[in-house]
Order: structure tokens, then sequence, then C-alpha cells
């Protein structure tokens, strides 16, 4: 039996750097990604890749015909709500996989078998708590934990007949799919294995999860560099003067535009800086060439950022009125 896949439902435009998320991902060969779009671009796709070619209105059938009740799916973005479910509506496509996952396609995989291991697979019932990737045991117990009451409610019928986003498929409102597994005794890993990059600066921060606090931590800027070394996504900053090295399962560029400046489409080894991919001007980064890497760019995230979130509130004051 194979071990885990990715299931990634996009519709549009794939984002632009996707053909380098698909080069990292083409480094975990033992674990596989189902891809199902409209869009027809030509991507040098690795054996671990399956595509499949489906428009939204027909994934959208697809997946009213597994529910008694009309759903509510008008627009992409409602799909991510759909994540916990993806074992179920897509059930016929991971037969033969132990595990099943989602995952952005805003980020750059490292050695995921460096965080996963196949005892975990064997004994977690889910493991991570972040939307942007998640694996799940493939039973038919565990693919159908979300439609279980949570507080004496259907909370599955509740977010899927919302045309609202209830981020139900991560650790953000009280009543999204890891409270329901929590409830019910179902074995979660909760350790936070990712680099994930605050949107909120222009520079790059980690937000990570802390699952004592249940809650989300931003760190406080520091200067550091993170390298896509043989795919393996590393990161260094000097701490008392030591140079300090970490390893992630991934990096995530939430709602972040990336530069693709790196001079060979396959390079192994190449920096990763707010906010763009580019050559990396040292063999190997050491303690006495540390300070001889560039480590920051201009650039326009903070003005991009203030303008989303202009029109995200002033869409929000304009229908409180309207209604």
């Amino acid at each position: 039996m194979k071990k885990c896949c990715f299931i990634i439902p996009y519709f549009g435009k794939l984002p632009e750097n996707f053909q380098l998320f698909v080069n990292t991902c083409r480094e975990n060969d033992d674990f596989n990604w189902l891809i199902i779009t409209d869009d027809h671009t030509s991507y040098d796709y690795p054996d671990n890749f399956q595509v499949e070619y489906m428009t939204f209105a027909k994934v959208k059938d697809l997946i009213q015909r597994k529910f008694d009740f009309e759903i509510s799916l008008e627009k992409p973005y409602k799909v991510c709500d759909y994540r916990p479910a993806y074992g179920y509506i897509f059930e016929d496509y991971i037969k033969d996989f132990k595990c099943w996952g989602h995952c952005d396609c805003d980020m750059l995989f490292g050695k995921i078998n460096h965080f996963v291991s196949d005892e975990m697979l064997d004994y977690y019932d889910k493991l991570f708590v972040l939307g942007h990737c998640t694996i799940y045991r493939n039973t038919y117990e565990i693919n159908r934990v979300f439609m279980k009451p949570y507080h004496g409610a259907e909370r599955y019928k509740e977010v899927y007949t919302d045309s609202k986003s209830c981020t139900f498929d991560e650790e953000y409102l009280p009543d999204n799919i890891n409270a329901i597994f929590r409830s019910y005794g179902y074995k979660i890993l909760e350790d936070d294995c990712s680099a994930n990059i605050s949107f909120r600066t222009p520079d790059f921060r980690l937000i990570r999860y802390d699952k004592i606090g249940k809650k989300y931590i931003t760190e406080e800027k520091t200067e550091s560099i993170f390298i896509y070394d043989k795919g393996e996504i590393k990161r260094y900053f000097k701490r008392f003067g030591k140079l300090i090295e970490s390893e992630y399962m991934y990096i995530h560029f939430q709602s972040r535009k990336m530069e693709n400046m790196i001079s060979n489409e396959n390079s192994k080894c190449f920096k990763i800086v707010a906010n763009r991919f580019i050559d990396l001007e040292v063999e190997n980064v050491k303690d006495d060439n540390f300070s001889q890497i560039k480590k920051t760019y201009r650039n326009h995230h903070r003005r991009e950022y203030l303008v989303k979130e202009i029109k995200f509130w002033k869409k929000r004051i304009i229908n409180k009125f309207v209604r």
C-alpha cells in the first residue's frame, strides 16, 4: 500500500511559482499528490503527481452527490471548508493509500520524512492542525469523523450550507475539525513543523502554533535566512554570536507574492528571502560567511497588505449598512 496522497483541488490559473512547488514535491518521491484543476498549463509533473482536469462546476456536482442536503459552494475558495471531507469525497482516488492529506501550493516542501515517520502514520489518526498541511489516516471511520455531532449540532451541515468561509479545516475558530477529533478521543499530532511566514510584516517572521496555549505566536524581528538545500528547508540566524540552524517540513508564504529570480529553474540550492527566491552567494552557509549573504531586498509587501486590509474592512462596513 502507498504511503500518503495530498489532494489539491485548484480552479483558475495555478500560482505563479507552482512549478517550483512541484519540484520540491518531486524530492519526496514516497508521497503523492492529486491535483484537481481546470488549468491545462503544461507543467513538468513528476511520477508522484496525478492530474485530473475538471471544471469547478463538475467538482461541485461531485461533492453535492456525496450529501443529501443542498450544499453551498459558489466560489472556489469555499472548497477549503470541505478539506476535512476529502477522504470521503474523493475516496475513489485514494483507495491504494494508507493516508491522505491536503496542503496549500503557495509553499515549498522540505523533506517530509524527516518529520513524519511510518510509525507516526500508523499511530495518529490526524497529523497537524493547520489548514495549509494536514494528514489523515485513510479509513472508513476517520474519513467520516467530520460528520460526527459536536456539542449536539451537526457542525458540518452548518458549514456546508453557509456561503461564507468557516475555516472548518484549521485551528482558528473553536468549532473546527480538530475540536471534533479531540472530543471523540482520536489521536492528533499537534506539533507545528512548518515555517509559516507572517503576512503582516514585510520581512520574514514566523507564526508558530503553540499547542499548549492553543494560540498563534508571531516572533520578533530577527536577521535570518532560509535556504532550500537539496530537498531540505533550512533557516539560519545568529544568537549570542553563534550560528543556529533549524530545519522545517515546509515553508508557507501565505498571501505573499514571491518573485522567482533563480538563474537555474532546476537548482537544488537557493535562498528564500522577502520576497524572492534567488541564487545563494556561497556554497554552504557557515559562521564565517553568514554576514556576507544578502538577507534583505526592497519589497512592497507592507503596501500590498495595507491595501488588502483597507478593502476588507471597507467591504465589511458596506455590507453592515446594506443589511
